[in-house]
């Protein structure tokens, strides 16, 4: 039937097969276009097809290869040379044609119509209105564009996701094969290698190969050939050189052209210049682009029509392709393409032009970008930046190459926010001190939010002398510059660092400066944010009566200016006061809707914190299960996120839980992790937290002197940093040490006395914790005289905050020698001098 023989296998296009066979065999449709990029399988596909309807056609199915045909004059006489018409005129030539098809039963294939696409389109148009019975098949990268056309487009093959099981085993393997594209490069390099077998070993080697060769069925035979002169673990070195590691390998299906090269110059020899001028545009971003983006570095003197004009061409001719994402919509090529037109554009000379309207655009996309995050389109400015993350960061790489300070500072300073949104901090803070290093201190207000970028990102990774000198000189700059609003970001920020430092008084004191300065300036967020701070400050000094108006206001002056972000700390810190007063549906609505405003926002490091704070909240309850498992997901995020405080955090959180649920082997573990993490990074609060902690286990494990010693540290540090709500935690820990060893007086006048704090801080028990004090004091009283442990608890209730930890401290350096000194199993170092340091919340500022 005048075919071209199938060499090897045809894999996965069967559904395409069934219903492209049955629209021709049924006369749904006369005329179908295939079309794809070059390389795609449209000629295989189209020979499948005919394959399949050998029968249906009496007069028979055709096959008109014009892949070779230079001159559209001679496609009628391919036509006929195929059909066995002796050679004619032109136009007598298609009349003969439409005579020779007039009564025929037929199915003509046109294969490689690209560059005589008009040419065809008239043919094919003239023919089908002259034969009824006649179908015609056509392969090329854009449509004919003529009445009646079913246009099919053929499309890479389906690939495996990159994340593939860790381990990787056998099992996993019939999985993988079941991916069409995997299975087209198994059986190719099979073919080309008979002992090739796809293993655990080199699985995902095979997945990241298919997956820079974007599924393009050429592209994976060529690659498979490879396996005979190098293992496939080497492949994905090639990555930026696809053109070179495919380089000399023949096409060994059907293909009109000796190589992949041969092909793509095919391809781009027969464009128009403006087409190669914007495919040049595009090669320079490594992930598609918008038309904005495209349109600024193909230049100011091309017009946008002119650009978006092109870029449909393009689309129609296969080279890119339009992906479009919550109404945004992208350009991008295949990889291989994309690869060539770079190479072109390198021998023009023309590169760092493109790049620098690259970096320019980025440049200025971030500036708009950071204002934006400031307002109600957060979450649409947060998504598209992480879009444009992978561009952002060949800006930033390019800037710095080239030495662009100017452009540097821009781009870099802009960006720190969206960082710090997105849980980027490490990478961030790289970018940005770098960006300090490369770039002379300058007066200017680039130069000033470059530094207060980097602060707050150091901030972040608990650098806490970086972030305070880093801070200083930014308000020292900001004074020069008469920037009074930027100046009131800098008190804020000095504040938010003192108070992790443990200096309250001194935080205090900046809040306030900030604040008066916010006002003066009718900053609405500003003050919103100083307030915040203000409050969370007076929670942690147990003042809840003052915080908890400060942080409604703060959360009603976010609302007012739709700064969502703002509103979700406010909620957050909010929820935090409401908990410890044990107002716990409350606290759970405000978390949960904090929680919700994080995830519109896909706020990664304020998502991890709402759900740890909603597992909090389930814990004070008892619901263990519901807290175990939020704090789990909470745990997860940070580990994602590399964020070691949040690590440490969640540890110790789930180490409390285990003990509530009587784990110990289990709460010692996660104990352990997180005091190495907290004591790596000089984490006072942390530590003062984990020593509680470990005393309650050290309980368990028969060492209650030991736990005493946790207790005594752990005081020390609450006083340092003025924490009343861990001074109260202490003060019952040590009050269960003592019930724990039948010393009931003590034990009741340690109550009375945290009862009392609690009462001043407004921070009563939780049910939870009750539950676990009536446990520990339950042997104490048939052993004891009532009235005497009513009378130590209302002398410890009646005596103040401090004569209440002096008088502890006292117990603890002479506690009775019934009290067993044995050691616990956990024993990590505490050094005397600590930096002082609290965890208390947001760090994000401005």
């Amino acid at each position: 039937m005048h075919l071209p023989v199938e060499r090897n296998s045809f894999i996965d296009r069967e559904r395409d097969v069934g219903v492209l066979t049955r629209q021709l065999n049924m006369g749904a449709h006369r005329l179908v276009t295939l079309t794809g990029p070059y390389g795609v399988g449209k000629s295989r596909l189209a020979l499948r097809i005919a394959s399949q309807l050998r029968a249906e056609f009496a007069d028979g199915v055709w096959w008109i290869n014009l892949t070779d045909v230079t001159d559209s004059v001679l496609v009628p006489q391919s036509v006929a040379v195929v059909l066995h018409l002796p050679e004619q005129a032109e136009e007598m030539l298609v009349a003969r044609l439409q005579d020779r098809l007039f009564a025929r039963h037929l199915l003509l294939i046109l294969d490689g119509c690209d560059h005589v696409i008009n040419a065809c389109a008239e043919l094919v148009q003239t023919l089908l209105a002259a034969c009824a019975d006649l179908h015609i098949v056509v392969t090329t990268r854009q449509p004919l564009g003529i009445e009646g056309e079913s246009v099919w487009t053929v499309g890479p093959l389906p690939i495996s996701p990159l994340e593939l099981p860790d381990p990787l085993d056998e099992a996993t393997l019939p999985s993988l094969l079941l991916f069409s594209g995997i299975r087209l490069f198994v059986e190719r390099a099979q073919a080309a290698q008979p002992a090739f077998q796809l293993t655990p070993d080199n699985a995902r080697a095979v997945v990241e190969v298919c997956h820079y060769l974007d599924g393009i069925p050429l592209a994976l035979e060529l690659a498979a050939q490879r396996v005979k002169v190098m293992a496939v673990q080497q492949m994905p070195a090639w990555r930026h050189d696809i053109l070179g590691l495919l380089e000399g390998v023949s096409p060994k299906s059907l293909s009109p052209h000796p190589s992949l090269r041969a092909a793509l110059d095919y391809s781009y020899d027969h464009l128009g210049s403006e087409e190669q001028r914007t495919l040049s545009a595009l090669s320079i971003f490594e992930d598609g682009a918008t038309f904005e983006a495209i349109q600024w570095v193909c230049g100011e003197d091309v017009p946008a029509l002119a650009v978006l004009d092109t870029l449909s061409r393009l689309v129609d001719k296969s080279l890119i392709t339009l992906v479009e994402h919550r109404g945004v919509a992208t350009y991008r090529m295949l990889e291989v393409m994309r690869q060539y037109c770079r190479a072109k554009l390198d021998a023009s000379g023309e590169t760092d032009t493109l790049h620098r309207r690259q970096a320019t655009f980025y440049a200025t996309l971030a500036e708009q970008a950071d204002r934006e995050l400031q307002g109600p389109k957060q979450a649409l400015w947060l998504g598209r930046l992480e879009r444009e993350h992978t561009h952002l960061r060949a800006a930033l790489t390019w800037v710095m190459e080239q030495g662009e300070t100017a452009l540097l500072l821009r781009l870099a300073g802009h960006l720190w926010r969206f960082w710090e949104a997105r849980g980027h901090i490490a990478e961030g803070r790289q970018w940005l001190e770098q960006t300090l290093t490369l770039v002379e201190a300058s007066s200017s207000l680039d130069y000033a939010r470059a530094l207060h970028g980097a602060a707050v990102l150091a901030h972040n990774q608990s650098d806490l002398s970086r972030a305070r000198w880093l801070h200083e000189a930014c308000l020292a700059l900001r004074h020069q510059l008469d920037d009074r609003q930027g100046s009131a970001v800098s008190l804020l920020s000095l504040g938010l660092v003192a108070k992790d430092e443990g200096d309250h008084e001194r935080a205090a004191s900046l809040y306030q400066e900030s604040l008066g300065l916010f006002r003066r300036l009718n900053d609405s967020r500003g003050a919103a944010e100083a307030l915040l701070h203000m409050g969370l400050l007076a929670h942690i000094r147990g003042n809840a009566q003052q915080a908890t108006p400060m942080i409604e206001e703060s959360l009603a002056l976010f609302r007012r200016v739709e700064d969502k972000r703002g509103m979700a700390l406010a909620l957050s810190n909010l929820g935090l006061v409401t908990r410890n007063q044990g107002r716990y549906q409350r606290a759970q609505r405000l978390h949960e809707e904090a929680l919700a405003l994080r995830r519109e926002l896909d706020d990664k490091v304020g998502i991890a914190l709402s759900l740890a704070n909603l597992g909090l909240v389930a814990q004070d309850q008892g619901h263990f299960a519901e807290a175990v498992r939020n704090q789990e997901q909470s745990l997860a995020r940070f580990r994602e996120l590399g964020a070691q405080w949040g690590i440490a955090l969640l540890l110790n959180t789930l180490a409390l839980a285990a003990i509530y649920q009587e784990d110990y082997d289990q709460a010692a573990a996660l104990s352990r992790e997180s005091w190495e993490l907290y004591h790596t990074m000089g984490h006072q609060w942390g530590i003062a937290m984990v020593l509680t902690t470990l005393a309650r286990i050290d309980l368990h494990d028969g060492a209650p002197q030991r736990a005493i010693e946790r207790v005594q540290q752990s005081i020390q540090v609450r006083q340092n940093i003025h924490d009343s709500h861990g001074l109260a935690e202490c003060l019952e820990t040590l009050a269960i040490v003592w019930a724990s060893q039948g010393h009931g007086e003590q034990a009741m006048w340690l109550d009375g006395a945290a009862t009392a704090l609690r009462e001043q801080i407004h921070a009563p028990r939780s049910p939870t914790e009750r539950a676990e004090l009536n446990h520990w004091f339950e042997g104490v009283y048939p052993n004891s005289n009532e009235a005497a442990l009513m009378l130590a608890w209302d002398e410890g209730h009646y005596t103040s905050v401090e004569q209440a930890i002096e008088t502890a401290l006292a117990l603890i350096l002479t506690s009775p020698s019934q009290v067993n000194a044995a050691s616990s199993s956990l024993d990590p170092p505490v050094e005397p001098e600590l930096r002082n340091m609290h965890w208390g919340g947001p760090r994000s500022i401005r």
